[in-house]
């Protein structure tokens, strides 16, 4: 005889799954605008892109607002830009 999980204990399960995407996916947004510094560098003295702008809008506020991400996200852009 086999037990089903109680609702609660999955309920818990899928919660966390969830938070775990959720939590790769901002770490690969952040991390994503190393390799695109130079196409949003020039979207930002352009204008052209306007998609890519508000894309990464996000972190440019979180820079601005945050001296520690600011300085933990140029450290991570320079690998990118000087590499």
């Amino acid at each position: 005889m086999t037990t089903q999980p109680r609702p609660k204990s999955r309920f818990k399960k899928l919660l966390v799954r969830f938070a775990t995407r959720v939590l790769i996916l901002l770490v690969a947004y952040v991390l994503s605008i190393g390799p695109m510094y130079w196409k949003w560098e020039d979207a930002m003295m352009t204008g052209d892109n306007d998609t890519l702008l508000i894309f990464y809008m996000p972190l440019m506020v979180a820079s601005e607002l945050s001296e520690t991400f600011r300085t933990l996200i140029n450290g991570y852009i320079e690998l990118w830009v000087y590499a």
